[in-house]
């Protein structure tokens, strides 16, 4: 039997179409080895260096940023009013601004502030004006007039009407002046405290509140009662 030449093209047009396809599904089915694609966020959530990101302090608009030698962030403060940086003396002030300490496992401070100013080679950021702290560990708020965050120690001291609560201990507290040590996880209130606790209330002249050991301290002229 003999088969014309049209019939011939025929077939071999349909074979070619059939292994184009085939290739083609193959190639887009198949990745190459070594290429996953973009890469997602670290499965544990943490925070991951920018790329190219620099050890020490930069700024970008009206956000100031300090890393560590991995790139990771220290701290950082955002301005939504006002704005200056003078890098030759390393201070720089920003009105309405919002701050935030970035430490392991959860441990976080973020400040609100009307006014603030850092000096860098003093490590210590000033907030003034009337502000509004808050962390998650320990889950703890509290306001007062002014406060100063020395950067390198990781200690917080505010001073003038400190009112707050540690919620995780369902305490209230006022106080004079409060220092807030974030790496010993305590609480240092002077000045006249008072602390409320549900019925309970207690007056001294100083109270220390350690975490970790879930204790607390009275110094002072200490006064106790329990209210109905």
């Amino acid at each position: 039997m003999r088969i014309r030449t049209g019939t011939w093209l025929v077939y071999v047009a349909v074979l070619c179409a059939v292994a184009l396809v085939s290739f083609l599904i193959w190639h887009f089915s198949v990745a190459p080895e070594g290429d996953a694609g973009p890469a997602g966020p670290p499965a544990d959530g943490g925070q991951e260096p920018e790329p190219g990101a620099e050890k020490g302090l930069r700024v970008a608009g009206g956000e100031l940023v300090e890393r560590d030698a991995e790139g990771k962030i220290i701290w950082q403060v955002k301005a939504d009013g006002e704005f200056t940086y003078d890098e030759k003396a390393g201070v720089a002030r920003g009105s309405d601004v919002a701050f935030a300490v970035v430490l392991e496992d959860e441990r976080d401070l973020r400040i609100g502030a009307p006014r603030f100013e850092v000096r860098y080679a003093d490590n210590t950021a000033t907030f003034t004006g009337g502000i509004m702290v808050g962390s998650r560990k320990p889950e703890a708020a509290f306001k007062a007039e002014s406060a100063t965050y020395d950067i390198k120690k990781h200690v917080l001291s505010a001073t003038e009407g400190v009112r707050g609560a540690l919620k995780e201990r369902g305490m209230q507290f006022e106080a004079g002046s409060l220092e807030y040590d974030l790496d010993g996880e305590a609480f240092v209130a002077g000045g006249g405290v008072v602390v409320r606790q549900g019925h309970f209330e207690a007056r001294a002249d100083e109270v220390t509140v350690d975490l970790r050991k879930r204790q607390t301290h009275w110094h002072g002229d200490v006064r106790m009662a329990w209210r109905r």
